[in-house]
């Protein structure tokens, strides 16, 4: 019986780059001279802003990292908002601004005639707050008014449409005074997350179990998406 040949011996090479220890030490000092060379400063409360200032002031931004020449936004800012005296506005992070006011009843205005659009652009904004890093701003929600269609006469109540308006975000209270303003439709300012696509209705069932779908149009839309439903592109 003839012997088989040997298996063929295959040669593969497995084996992992290996390091220069000498560089490897060096690499290691190198870090740990940067460490060492990085100051560390603790402040004080005496060295911030006093929060009658800082509590003056929002971080806008448009939609998708869109920009304005800052003289441009500060003209149109001024315009639509109408302040008692100018706004000092200025570059902050990564394509958002901050606008000082002077008069905190201006920046309260501006929050209550939100939304605002520049361009066919939703502005986005959030509130300055103390000891908040500028990377936490991330402008992932508004405020728009939303109106309910399809709503039954003896449901348009503040209870019946807050309940309605909360499943979707928080909600503005409703006052009883609203509802003399309703017709066709209810109503209500609602915080939305805009990084989800906004719903189009809501399904409700009524005190009978007769179930009841309640549409949804949103005011002052601006740059949308009708395909994904995504706030700030056009699909």
């Amino acid at each position: 019986m003839p012997t088989p040949p040997p298996p063929s011996s295959l040669s593969h090479d497995h084996t992992k780059p290996q390091l220069d220890p000498d560089e490897v030490i060096k690499l290691m000092a190198s870090l740990m001279h940067d460490e060492l060379r990085t100051p560390t400063i603790q402040f004080s409360a005496a060295e911030s802003l006093p929060s009658s200032d800082w509590r003056k002031s929002l971080v806008v931004k448009l939609p998708q990292n869109r920009n304005l020449p800052i003289g441009i936004l500060r003209e149109l800012l001024q315009t639509a908002w109408n302040p008692t005296t100018t706004m000092p506005i200025k570059e902050f992070y990564e394509g958002s601004y901050l606008v000082h006011f002077k008069e905190l009843a201006d920046l309260d205005a501006v929050i209550i005639g939100a939304p605002w659009t520049i361009h066919d652009d939703l502005l986005l904004y959030e509130r300055c707050e103390n000891n908040k890093l500028p990377e936490e701003y991330t402008f992932e929600k508004a405020k728009f008014w939303v109106q309910l269609h399809g709503l039954l006469v003896d449901y348009l109540t503040p209870a019946s449409v807050f309940k309605i308006a909360s499943e979707l975000g928080p909600a503005q209270p409703i006052k009883s005074e609203d509802t003399m303003k309703w017709g066709r439709y209810a109503r209500a300012k609602i915080e939305l997350d805009i990084t989800d696509a906004l719903p189009k209705h809501i399904n409700t069932t009524l005190a009978n179990g007769k179930p009841c779908r309640v549409d949804l149009k949103y005011e002052k839309l601006a740059r949308f998406c009708y395909f994904c439903g995504i706030v700030g592109h056009l699909g």
